[in-house]
């Protein structure tokens, strides 16, 4: 495991609660916060699990957009 930086997102009230579900599945400490009708949330990763959340938001992209 490599050394974990902060990694951070913005996204819709649905989409975070989507990524907040796989975040807490996957034991990834996550902070979400809310600002201006957006949820920020940051991540303490490391470079596998970014390509990880990287890999599931492309793949799931849909159910971030819609």
């Amino acid at each position: 495991m490599g050394m974990k930086r902060w990694y951070n997102i913005e996204m819709t009230r649905e989409g975070a609660e989507i990524l907040k579900r796989y975040l807490a599945t996957h034991s990834i400490y996550h902070e979400p916060s809310e600002c201006d009708g957006l949820i920020h949330i940051e991540c303490l990763i490391d470079e596998y699990e970014a390509e990880k959340i990287e890999d599931y938001l492309s793949t799931n992209w849909a159910l971030f957009t819609s």
